[in-house]
């Protein structure tokens, strides 16, 4: 058994505080709020807030999942101490401030990972639940939420905690509930073995859409993980590449959580994303990427699992307007017919995409009721800000997406209407009755109302 316990937070920065431009990562939308720390797990909670209140953590959610128009949030991040790892077990026990790069860097020396991971470390414990957050390998491991084994949640409308396990409806309706249902005090999960901290780390090209499907079916059956990034084309043409990732062992120094390697250090203007600077972008970075395809190389977990975070502030390449992305994912035997028109769409309408990826959903069924993955194969697609042009084009993929049984991720939206999120959740309505009433966002007041 380790002792993973960490020291407190600093105290210098005040419990309270205004947040005149609290936004998502996206940077759209932002809206006025308070901000309210909680330095303690069970430190009073300011349930009777005007506007309600809502969990924040690391701010990496694209949408307006994260806000409270008009509420305070709640920021966990200080409650980010490591309780308990049985290392024998895989076992964890931490508050739901704690990050998952935290929780990979004190378990990796005793040969354990987050067996499920984003592009990004900079994730909370209690966000990763809330989001039921998927990675690289969810064919084979599922999304986050099939590795949690308890939650202790707090709810303004209960005295004490409320522990939760598989099984319970509130346990279900908190996996991918988007905070809605209460306060993640600490959660305990289940940690993947590896065989250390490096990563057997494979690139492979693919020309057409044809070349994509037949790789991407061979990637799920040979390798741990894999993520595909690519470059749509004219009348629907597509190249791209597969990174094929699987755990190593590798150099001790690679345990430690490493520093970005760059930063942007100011809002860009809008010529850098545009068409001719996307398209340029995509042609060097396939070209490159095609270059390290010549053979296998062992790399540290780190830039593998997290690209994300190789530089700072890199929501800032798209200026102070921000971006939306669109996530969605459309199902298994529809995705090699419409994942392509969709695309074609977007093409025809000559709107620019930007760090375009995909990934394979497998059959391993999600706990939560609102949980994003189903099996088939799913699309991130970054907007820069367009307008009223952008929101109607993805209004109408909205309506394709889900005419072929597909739905859009809700921690990644920022404007769905009400009539496509309950197209795309129709158990939106058990959540509804396990909300907690104090709690509100701005996303669920937009879509439920």
């Amino acid at each position: 058994m380790a002792d993973l316990t960490h020291p407190l937070s600093p105290l210098a920065v005040p419990d309270t505080e205004r947040d005149d431009d609290a936004s998502s990562w996206g940077r759209y939308p932002g809206h006025p709020q308070q901000r309210r720390r909680l330095w303690w797990p069970h430190d009073p909670v300011p349930w009777a807030s005007r506007g309600g209140v809502l969990p924040r953590g690391l701010g990496r959610s694209y949408g307006d999942s994260c806000l409270a128009h008009g509420g305070t949030l709640v920021d966990v991040t200080p409650c980010a101490r490591l309780l308990e790892l049985d290392t024998a077990t895989g076992l964890l026990t931490a508050e739901a401030g704690a990050s998952l790069g935290a929780i990979a860097a004190a378990a990796l020396p005793h040969g354990w990972y987050p067996p499920v991971v984003p592009g990004t470390r900079h994730v909370t414990l209690g966000g990763a639940i809330a989001n039921d957050i998927h990675g690289k390998n969810h064919w084979s491991a599922g999304s986050f939420g099939c590795h949690v084994r308890s939650i202790e949640l707090r709810r303004s409308d209960r005295a004490a905690p409320v522990r939760l396990a598989p099984g319970d409806p509130l346990f279900a309706a908190t996996i991918g509930g988007i905070g809605l249902t209460g306060i993640i005090a600490s959660a305990t999960i289940a940690l993947a073995r590896v065989p250390g901290p490096g990563i057997v780390s494979r690139t492979h090209a693919f020309g057409s859409w044809d070349d994509y499907f037949a790789q991407a079916e061979e990637a799920t059956r040979a390798h741990a993980h894999s993520v595909e990034w690519f470059a749509p084309g004219a009348r629907g043409t597509v190249r791209g590449t597969f990174s094929l990732g699987d755990p190593a062992a590798g150099p001790a120094h690679w345990n430690a959580e490493p520093s970005a390697w760059g930063v942007v250090p100011f809002d860009l203007p809008a010529a850098a994303t545009s068409g001719p600077a996307i398209a340029a972008f995509n042609a060097v970075y396939f070209r490159a990427s095609v270059r390290a395809a010549r053979r296998p190389r062992l790399v540290p977990v780190w830039p593998f699992m997290h690209p994300l975070d190789g530089c700072r502030h890199v929501n800032r390449i798209y200026g102070r307007r921000g971006f939306l992305q669109y996530h969605f994912v459309v199902p298994r035997g529809a995705d090699r017919t419409e994942v392509p028109a969709i695309l074609a769409a977007i093409a025809d309408r000559g709107m620019r995409v930007f760090l375009p990826v995909m990934k394979q959903f497998g059959p391993v069924a999600s706990p939560g009721l609102l949980s994003f993955p189903l099996p088939g194969t799913s699309v991130a697609l970054d907007f820069p800000w367009q307008g009223d042009r952008l929101f109607r084009l993805l209004d109408e993929l909205d309506a394709r997406v889900a005419d072929c049984g597909g739905r859009v991720y809700i921690a990644k939206d920022a404007r769905m209407s009400g009539q496509a999120f309950r197209r795309f959740y129709p158990r939106w309505e058990e959540l509804e009755r396990h909300r907690d009433p104090a709690i509100r966002s701005h996303f669920w007041q937009r879509v439920t109302r």
